[in-house]
Order: C-alpha cells, then sequence, then structure tokens
C-alpha cells in the first residue's frame, strides 16, 4: 500500500520551540488533534530506534518503507525509512512518550529523526526536521493554539 499524505506544508510557518513549555503546548494540541504521524528514522538501526519501537506499542503501522520526500524537503538522503503510523480514537501513550523530552531537539534524549503530525484528513498540522531544529506548523492551527481554540481546528 503506498499511503498519500498531504506533502503540501505551504500554510506551515517556522515556530520557536524554545523551551519544555512551548513543545508542551504544541504537544497538547497535536495530541487532541492528530490522526497519523510520520517518523523519518535518521539515527538509530531498523530494529533500536526508540521512537519506532514506542509507537509501534500504541499506533498502528500503516506504512513503511524508503521515504523519497519529506514536508519542506524535495527528496531524502538514501536509505532513510519512513514510517506512517494511525492513532487509534483516544491513544494518548504515544503523546505521553513524547513530553517526556524537553523539546525535539534534545539530540542526546530525543535524537534526530524528523516527525509530522496529520489530521484526519491527512493535512500538515506540524513537522519537525529535527536536525535543523526546526518545528513548521499550520499558521492557521498555531493561531488557534495561541488563542487556545484548537479544538476547533
Amino acid at each position: 500500500m503506498l499511503f498519500e499524505y498531504d506533502l503540501n506544508y505551504q500554510n506551515c510557518e517556522w515556530v520557536e520551540i524554545e523551551n519544555h513549555d512551548d513543545y508542551l503546548k504544541l504537544l497538547k494540541a497535536l495530541k487532541k488533534k492528530t490522526k497519523y504521524i510520520v517518523i523519518i528514522q535518521i539515527d538509530e538501526k531498523n530494529d533500536k530506534d526508540k521512537h519506532i519501537i514506542q509507537a509501534n506499542k500504541s499506533l498502528e503501522l500503516a506504512e513503511n518503507g524508503f521515504t523519497t520526500a519529506y514536508f519542506s524537503t524535495i527528496t531524502s538522503l538514501p536509505g532513510k525509512m519512513k514510517y506512517v503510523f494511525k492513532r487509534p480514537e483516544n491513544e494518548s501513550e504515544f503523546f505521553d512518550y513524547l513530553e517526556k523530552f524537553n523539546t525535539f531537539f534534545d539530540r542526546k534524549k530525543f535524537g534526530i529523526d524528523d516527525i509530522g503530525f496529520l489530521n484526519n484528513r491527512m493535512k500538515v498540522l506540524a513537522y519537525t526536521i529535527t536536525h535543523e531544529e526546526l518545528t513548521g506548523v499550520d499558521k492557521d492551527f498555531w493561531q488557534m493554539i495561541n488563542d487556545e481554540k484548537y479544538y476547533q481546528f
């Protein structure tokens, strides 16, 4: 199965996630609206990647294979694996796992895997280019997060 998701990130903007509070604010909103999680495995072996192991515990693997593109990139480095997980209704274990990190950009603890979050229509809500410490967030979604109205998104 070829999992098709919206690579259109044009409505996303770079957002500074400078501290744990900003990180938790984003995760709280993502936890409410995310249906699909995309992980681009960059820094570990397939069978030992902690994010993939954790995702497999509570999420449903929809697809995996070599990646060709990722949200704001045209191509990916050869040999990098893409995992797409479907999140069961009301699942929170994976987000509880993510909340334990200081941010997406703690290389010693989080690593450098990229991670993307999509809603039930496969629209990009947020994604990271982790090794560059960049977080892209849908502009409308980010505004609603700041207005504390993300539940309407």
